[in-house]
């Protein structure tokens, strides 16, 4: 009986000690969270410091990757900072006129988040200081001695050789130009003429430039890193009422290679699943008659995707810069 018992005991302590490191184990692991922002603090103007703050949380503790995005319009695409990777950013002249925006990625081993700030005002010129400018003005003392030599300006009285001036006379003879006015004034009859053509042929109301589709589409993935590549839990799109969503998908693990949304605001669930590295995703949304999005995200492997925002004008095949203003 004591063997007995002593043989319940060594298993239930065996147990219990499982069962207090089990759950240890099971929550030491998970995916990377961003809680709060980013947000962005600071005056938005050339020398200023703007200052970007943020929570998540994760296990292992995940490491964030801060960068700074420059955008022509406040719902327009956005370029990269090279360099800007820490939480701060010194405004320079090349931001004057954009807006900015900074760009947050936690990643740990067993995935990734990523969110992006809203828009901070225009950037604006720097506030100018150079107050001391009025110290020259007691210069002006010296240029009163100067004026005493007026004197000599009594020497304008050779001005009275203007008499010969009174040659002029023959100047009278521009009666005959008056004659060859009326001549011009046919050439100016003509050209009312050729001016009332110009306007018929000129296509200036065709000429406006497109315009940006507003609000501008917002593409949207989180997800987990793999061994292989990513699992895309989430891939989604939020674009304007009229707007064709398009997906092409390149690689050995695409699950269709061409998609089209029936919404345009809406996930893409056939590509919300694990996907290889080396998958590259081509998300375009258009609207005819105005400047769509086009978004490129390549799967890679032990880093989070990498994400390349465009601009696609009206029946463009190819993505360009997005325009400024």
């Amino acid at each position: 009986m004591d063997a007995g018992r002593q043989v319940r005991l060594c298993v239930g302590v065996g147990v219990l000690m499982m069962a207090i490191a089990l759950p240890g184990v099971a929550l030491a692991a998970s995916v990377p969270e961003i809680l709060t922002g980013p947000t962005i603090s600071g005056t938005p103007r050339v020398d200023a410091v703007l200052t970007a703050t943020a929570t998540w949380r994760g296990d292992p503790t995940p490491t964030p990757a801060w960068a700074w995005l420059p955008c022509a319009r406040s719902n327009g695409s956005c370029d990269v900072i090279a360099g800007a990777t820490s939480t701060t950013y010194r405004l320079t002249a090349a931001d004057l006129g954009s807006v900015l925006r900074v760009r947050l990625r936690v990643t740990n081993s067993q995935g990734f988040d990523e969110e992006r700030s809203g828009p901070t005002a225009v950037v604006t010129a720097a506030v100018p200081t150079p107050t001391p400018t009025p110290t020259p003005t007691p210069t002006a003392t010296p240029t009163a001695a100067p004026t005493a030599t007026a004197s000599p300006s009594a020497t304008a009285s050779p001005t009275v050789t203007a008499s010969p001036s009174v040659t002029a006379t023959p100047v009278v003879t521009a009666t005959p130009t008056a004659r060859v006015t009326p001549e011009p004034t046919v050439v100016g009859s003509s050209a009312v003429q050729g001016a009332s053509v110009a306007p018929v042929g000129a296509p200036t109301p065709q000429s406006a430039a497109p315009r940006l589709l507003r609000p501008f589409p917002v593409v949207r993935i989180k997800g987990v890193l793999t061994p292989r590549g990513a699992r895309v839990t989430l891939l989604s799109v939020r674009a304007p009422r009229g707007a064709r969503v398009s997906v092409v998908c390149r690689g050995g693990g695409c699950p269709v290679r061409t998609f089209e949304a029936a919404k345009s605001t809406g996930r893409l669930r056939p590509f919300e699943r694990e996907l290889p590295a080396g998958t590259r995703l081509q998300i375009r949304v258009t609207r005819a008659g105005f400047i769509g999005k086009s978004t490129l995200i390549v799967i890679r492997r032990q880093l989070a995707p990498k994400r390349t925002d465009r601009c696609l004008p009206p029946g463009a095949k190819r993505a360009v810069r997005c325009p400024a203003g």
